[in-house]
């Protein structure tokens, strides 16, 4: 097995923001973990584990990674957390504040990438970092699109609504700083703009600017997912006939899983694995192969299953 320089734990709500931080670090020979959510990365260090850095999410619906900072600090994590965010690095005092190490911005530079690793993983091999985010592939585009339309929803649901509660605020000024995030990620920088302001309302409670902004940016936003959606991107579209495939066998999964059937579930996960997927499915699945290595039924179950709430 090839040696590692480090570990590294990636948080981030976007599938797509998950993808690039992965092809950047990949040259480093860093092992590479990716998690969705503040939840998902607790639970990795409640089992226990410690990263050589933590590349957290400034801003995630559900639990946030101001919150999941605050949390991983009380459970005794002393490990470096780095925090990721769109907006400016004028925000690094609220991030030494609450916890964090350092701070790299959105989308990610790869020479200041490098210079963090450097501050935190002394092996680091040498490697010149490229100068921009990677080329948008055919999975970056999927990626893009699972991304666009989730938020997409997310917004289009909180304009129907008659008023807002501090939840809704939280979860319409999280969604448009993601929208920000992976806009900037394919290179529309006008509609990134245009998401920041909207995330700015979001923050002020700026009710006037939200309803008159908003479904214009919805309107621009669709037009770049018509486009990208009418590209070729490989063999792989994320439809009916991969549900199809997919959900029975993680509902297998999940039963063998409560019958500890190791064989059942490693068929169902090399029949899985022999197909090509969406990058969050193939993470998930690359996860549960991981821990069947250590018998850790339960993990594997609960991946399961959140992978088919994600099916659609």
């Amino acid at each position: 097995m090839e040696q590692t320089a480090g570990t590294v734990l990636v948080v981030d709500d976007a599938e797509l923001n998950l993808h690039v931080a992965k092809t950047l670090l990949t040259p480093y020979h860093l092992s590479v973990e990716t998690v969705s959510g503040g939840y998902e990365a607790l639970e990795r260090v409640k089992a226990g584990k410690v990263y050589s850095v933590v590349f957290m999410d400034h801003m995630m619906p559900d639990l946030d990674g101001l919150e999941t900072t605050k949390l991983m600090r009380g459970l005794g994590y002393t490990a470096p957390i780095v925090a990721l965010s769109a907006n400016s690095d004028d925000e690094l005092d609220l991030f030494t504040e609450n916890g964090f190490d350092g701070f790299v911005a959105k989308p990610i530079d790869p020479p200041q990438l490098e210079t963090i690793l450097k501050r935190f993983i002394a092996d680091l091999p040498a490697f010149a970092p490229a100068e921009q985010t990677p080329h948008l592939s055919g999975t970056m585009t999927r990626s893009f699109l699972y991304d666009a339309r989730k938020g997409a929803a997310v917004l289009e649901s909180l304009l129907k609504k008659d008023g807002f509660g501090e939840e809704d605020w939280k979860h319409f000024t999280s969604q448009t700083h993601g929208l920000k995030g992976v806009l900037a990620n394919i290179s529309e920088p006008g509609l990134s703009d245009a998401a920041h302001t909207l995330e700015l309302a979001g923050r002020n409670r700026d009710t006037a600017v939200m309803a008159a902004q908003t479904p214009e940016f919805l309107t621009r936003l669709r037009t770049v997912i018509g486009r990208l959606a009418e590209q070729p991107a490989g063999s792989n579209h994320h439809g009916e006939a991969d549900d199809a495939y997919l959900r029975p066998r993680l509902e297998t999964i999940i039963e063998a899983c409560r019958m500890m059937d190791i064989g059942t579930v490693k068929q169902a996960l090399n029949e899985l694995k022999s197909k090509n997927w969406p990058f969050y499915v193939k993470e998930r699945l690359d996860g549960m192969t991981d821990r069947l290595l250590c018998g850790d039924y339960d993990d594997i179950a609960r991946a399961a299953e959140q992978l088919l709430k994600k099916q659609v």
